[in-house]
């Protein structure tokens, strides 16, 4: 690294500059490893926050007993109040449907970016068959741990293909 470099770095307003992609000195394999590294990432922690969302789940059927409710009653408990193995969250139903949703679409997002990177590669075809089992996965399992009305099969499905959607729209637009 030169004199100028290591100014530009020192510069408060200038160092994120040096980290951002440049086509003229970073290799597009890097930029393609780099993708790869942050899609698998995300694909891991939207991935386990599915499963196991803020709150986490019941460990215990009916809470009414316990007194577990939360102060201003923000739950919607049925009257038989909750089951073990159901989100936390999910007895919340309008804040559990936006995390599902936001955490569905980072999930099947990074899944694709997986998926359109390692396109062409050896055995590309059995990690597309893992990456399709991985997202069948998720969704049965968040379909689990939801309690009965939190969560809308469309809109659910709708969050899980729209990156993958898009993407073929995009293709398909260019041709």
């Amino acid at each position: 690294m030169d004199i100028q470099q290591e100014n530009r770095l020192q510069q408060p307003d200038k160092w994120f500059e040096y980290y951002r992609f440049q086509r003229s000195r970073d290799p597009p394999g890097d930029a393609r490893n780099t993708m790869l590294v942050v899609a698998t990432l995300i694909a891991t922690v939207t991935f386990q926050a599915g499963l196991n969302p803020p709150g986490g789940v019941w460990q215990d059927n009916d809470g009414h007993e316990a007194g577990i409710n939360p102060p201003g009653g923000a739950w919607q408990d049925t009257a038989d109040g909750h089951e073990a193995g159901k989100s936390i969250l999910g007895y919340n139903h309008s804040v559990y449907k936006l995390f599902i949703l936001a955490n569905t679409l980072g999930f099947s997002a990074a899944c694709n970016i997986i998926g359109y990177f390692v396109k062409g590669c050896p055995m590309y075809m059995e990690v597309y068959i893992a990456i399709l089992s991985m997202c069948f996965t998720y969704g049965v399992a968040v379909g689990a741990i939801s309690p009965d009305g939190a969560l809308n099969s469309s809109l659910f499905a709708i969050a899980l293909f729209l990156p993958c959607l898009l993407r073929l729209l995009v293709n398909c637009s260019k041709k």
